[in-house]
């Protein structure tokens, strides 16, 4: 169906679950604040629960919804079958899942025991479809965070010396080509440039002390020697270290004075 309003506050009766199929928007519910919504993204309504959506302002989208109710989706509410905290759950692509919710009423034929019992079936079967793909997204999201705090404390370890990234990628079980493609998306850039910004956070808490020289820094930071880390800081950080210590411990700074 095509909607181009905002929708009004409103509670039902029964339930629904609500797919936008394009364009963007958003819902909320009594128990959920504003949540934005588009493309891919299935919403359910509870009974009882006051609730609205739609597209934004001057825009509009698609959706495909299905309403049902009855003691059965109530079993289902509370075994935990139907999201609910939050009603929302992204799936991607809104096409495969139009056409499995518009499977789920079938062909039209005499409403009896035997096609209630039918179409009863289908919903479910699109409902654990549903709760399937919302949980391996959850253990993709956490497998994903654990794997990036594991690299992350093995890199913190490395700081102190060059780094031996084909080693730790041997560690994570992974070559080390599909190890970096990884690492790329998970931090937001190479593993040698990443360890690079790394390693020039701590100089920069090296060069905070009165005592530090470039030499010393370099050295205990794992650069080859203090000239290769002079180019690399300035690379980084947009000044020399003797340019940054002077930023540090201008007059006045380390008595706490003004200038």
């Amino acid at each position: 169906m095509h909607k181009t309003g905002i929708r009004t506050p409103r509670t039902f009766d029964y339930f629904g679950m609500v797919l936008v199929t394009s364009g963007r928007g958003w819902f909320e519910d009594a128990r959920t604040p504003r949540m934005e919504v588009g493309a891919g993204d299935v919403f359910f309504l509870f009974p009882g629960v006051r609730h609205s959506y739609g597209p934004h302002p001057g825009g509009c989208w698609d959706e495909i919804f299905l309403v049902f109710s009855g003691d059965i989706p109530r079993a289902w509410q509370r075994a935990g079958w139907l999201p609910e905290r939050p009603p929302v759950v992204s799936l991607g692509d809104a096409a495969p899942w139009a056409r499995k919710m518009e499977a789920v009423l079938g062909p039209r034929v005499p409403w009896d025991a035997a096609s209630c019992c039918e179409e009863i079936s289908r919903l479910q079967t699109l409902l654990s479809g549903l709760l399937a793909f919302r949980g391996a997204g959850r253990r993709r999201r956490d497998t994903g965070r654990r794997w990036a705090e594991e690299v992350g404390g093995l890199l913190e370890k490395q700081l102190d010396r060059a780094p031996d990234l084909d080693t730790l990628a041997a560690r994570m079980g992974m070559g080390y080509e599909a190890f970096r493609k990884r690492f790329a998306r998970v931090f937001g850039a190479p593993p040698a440039r990443h360890l690079i910004r790394l390693r020039i956070n701590r100089c920069c808490d090296l060069l905070a002390h009165p005592a530090a020289s470039n030499r010393g820094v370099a050295e205990a930071t794992g650069f080859c020697d203090e000239y290769y880390f002079s180019r690399c800081f300035k690379r980084v950080v947009g000044m020399t270290p003797s340019e940054f210590r002077r930023q540090i411990w201008r007059p006045g700074r380390e008595t706490g004075g003004t200038e």
